[in-house]
């Protein structure tokens, strides 16, 4: 379970998501929505980086990560 935040001044918005690509397609469409904070937590709230994020999606593709 991943948490994705994004935050434009004082409003914000968050979406709870089941795999680390459904993340990183929210981060990036967040982004593209003009949003200037986008972060994401994991299931215990640790903040995920962006670079780890990325890495755990392509081990999801591969089928490597249940």
């Amino acid at each position: 379970m991943y948490r994705v935040f994004a935050r434009n001044g004082a409003g914000g918005v968050s979406v709870v998501l089941a795999t680390a690509g459904a993340a990183l397609r929210k981060v990036e469409e967040f982004r593209d929505d003009g949003f200037r904070s986008v972060s994401v937590l994991d299931a215990s709230g640790a903040t995920i980086k962006e670079a780890e994020l990325t890495a755990m999606a392509q081990v999801e593709s591969k089928g490597e990560l249940s």
